[in-house]
C-alpha cells in the first residue's frame, strides 16, 4: 500500500513538472505599440507522444542568432508613412530644396543615371518624375523652384536651355540666343545665366561682368563690371597686403580669374543675385552681390562660411540664406539663421528656422527622433524610437519641412528608404 501511494505521488509530481515546462514564455511589448492578440486555442487538442530517448545523448546545439525584427515605437498621434524604399546600396537620394505647398522633390541617383521624383505629401504617392539622363556631375543639370509662381513650378537647366514644368504638366521651354550658346560655364551654384522670357529678361556673366538683355539677347548692357568686386575683397581682408589686382597677377598660372559666377533673377524680375569669386578656389565663393536692375545699385555680402565650399540657398523670392545669415534683399537686413547645426548629441535640421529635428541614441540600444528648438535640444525626449533592427534613422539637410513634419532616411539589413514623419497638432 505504501508503495502504491509513493508511485501515485511520483506520477502527480511528473505531470505537474511537465505542465510547467510546456508554458510559452511571456512577451513584453512597448506601450507605444499594441501587443498582438493571443492566437485562439484549437477546438480539440491532443497531447503528443514523447519521443523515445536516444541511446546516447549529447549537449543540444545552441540556437542560431537571429536578427531582431525592425520595429518603430512612437507616441500617440504620430503618423509614419513610407515615401520610397530600395535595396541597400542601389541608389542615393537628396532633397534639393525644402518641400513647398505639400510638394516634395527628391533627386534619385543610381548607376543608370539621375531622376527627379516628386511626392504629394497631402494626397500621397509619387506624382512627378523627370529623368536627367546622366549622373548630375556629368550632365551638369541644374534646377530650381520658380519662386514667384502662384503654385509649384520648376526650371531644369541643361547647358544653353531649360524646361519649365508644373507639378502636373510641362509649361514650356527656353533656349539661349545662338550667339550666347557657346562657352557657357557651370559653377557650384549653377550655370552662368538665367532667364525669365515671360518678363522679357535675360542675364548672364562672362569675364567682363554681369550682363542684362531682353530674352532674345537684344539691347544687352553691362550691368556690373567684375572689377567692382576687387575693393570689397580688399575690405574683407581676402587679398593680403598687395591688393586684389596684384594677387590675381601673381596667381594667374594657378587660379582662374576672379569672376561673377551664377546669376539668378529674383524679386519678381527686379533684382539679380550672383555669387562671385575664383572658380576652383578651395575657399569656395568669396561673396554674394545683389543688383537692383532699375537703379544699378549693388549690395555686397561676405557671409559665406570659410573653408566649407558653401553655396547659398534661395528661400523665397526675396530672401537668401548665405552661410548662417538670412538676407532680405528688399531691405538689406541680415539676421542669423541656421538651416542645420551641430550639437553634442547629433546634427539638428530645420524647415522654419525655429523648430529642429535630430536623432539621438537610446539607452539599451536603438535610435530616437527628437523635435526641439536650439534652446531645449539637450532635454528633448524621443517621440519615435527605432529598435536595433534599424541600423540608421536620421533627418538630413532640407528634410525638415515645418514644426510638425520631417523626412527621415532609414536603413535596415534588407532595405533602405525615406519615411515621412508627422507630429500631431499641438
Amino acid at each position: 500500500m505504501k508503495r502504491l501511494a509513493l508511485f501515485v505521488a511520483l506520477m502527480l509530481l511528473a505531470v505537474s513538472f511537465a505542465a510547467c515546462q510546456s508554458q510559452p514564455p511571456t512577451k513584453h511589448w512597448s506601450s507605444a505599440s499594441p501587443a498582438p492578440e493571443s492566437p485562439a486555442a484549437p477546438e480539440s487538442a491532443t497531447t503528443p507522444e514523447s519521443p523515445a530517448a536516444p541511446e546516447s545523448s549529447s549537449q543540444p546545439e545552441a540556437p542560431e542568432d537571429k536578427e531582431a525584427p525592425a520595429l518603430l515605437y512612437y507616441d500617440e498621434g504620430v503618423k509614419v508613412t513610407t515615401l520610397m524604399s530600395w535595396e541597400p546600396g542601389q541608389q542615393e537620394v537628396e532633397i534639393p530644396f525644402p518641400a513647398f505647398d505639400d510638394k516634395l522633390l527628391v533627386e534619385v541617383q543610381t548607376a543608370d543615371g539621375t531622376r527627379l521624383a516628386g511626392y504629394d505629401l497631402a494626397a500621397g504617392g509619387e506624382v512627378y518624375t523627370c529623368p536627367l539622363t546622366k549622373a548630375r556631375h556629368e550632365s551638369r543639370s541644374h534646377y530650381y523652384r520658380v519662386m514667384d509662381a502662384p503654385g509649384w513650378e520648376i526650371k531644369i537647366f541643361d547647358g544653353s536651355s531649360y524646361r519649365h514644368d508644373s507639378w502636373t504638366h510641362p509649361i514650356g521651354s527656353y533656349t539661349l540666343p545662338e550667339a550666347l550658346q557657346e562657352g557657357r560655364q557651370w559653377y557650384r551654384c549653377g550655370w552662368d545665366w538665367d532667364a525669365q522670357p515671360e518678363k522679357d529678361l535675360l542675364t548672364w556673366t562672362d569675364p567682363e561682368g554681369l550682363w542684362l538683355a531682353k530674352a532674345d539677347g537684344s539691347d544687352a548692357r553691362l550691368l556690373l563690371a567684375t572689377e567692382e568686386a576687387g575693393p570689397y575683397l580688399e575690405q574683407w581682408g581676402m587679398t593680403g597686403e598687395d591688393g586684389w589686382q596684384v594677387l590675381m597677377e601673381k596667381d594667374k598660372d594657378i587660379w582662374e580669374r576672379l569672376g561673377i559666377l551664377s546669376p539668378r533673377l529674383i524679386n519678381g524680375g527686379q533684382t539679380i543675385a550672383a555669387d562671385f569669386g575664383v572658380p576652383g578656389n578651395l575657399w569656395g565663393h568669396n561673396g554674394l552681390v545683389v543688383v537692383d536692375i532699375a537703379t544699378g545699385r549693388a549690395d555686397w555680402y561676405n557671409h559665406y562660411i570659410a573653408m566649407t565650399a558653401d553655396s547659398h540657398e534661395y528661400l523665397d523670392d526675396t530672401h537668401i540664406l548665405m552661410g548662417n545669415t538670412m538676407i532680405d534683399i528688399t531691405s538689406g537686413e541680415t539676421t542669423p539663421a541656421w538651416r542645420w547645426t551641430l550639437t553634442d548629441a547629433a546634427p539638428l535640421y530645420t524647415g522654419d528656422f525655429i523648430h529642429y529635428f535630430g536623432n539621438v541614441g537610446v539607452a539599451g540600444g536603438g535610435i530616437g527622433l527628437i523635435a526641439c528648438t536650439l534652446e531645449d535640444w539637450n532635454t528633448a525626449q524621443p517621440f519615435l524610437t527605432a529598435n536595433e533592427g534599424y541600423s540608421a534613422l536620421y533627418p538630413f539637410l532640407r528634410s525638415a519641412i515645418d514644426d510638425r513634419q520631417v523626412v527621415c532616411r532609414y536603413q535596415k539589413p534588407d532595405e533602405e528608404g525615406l519615411l515621412l514623419v508627422t507630429l500631431p497638432e499641438s
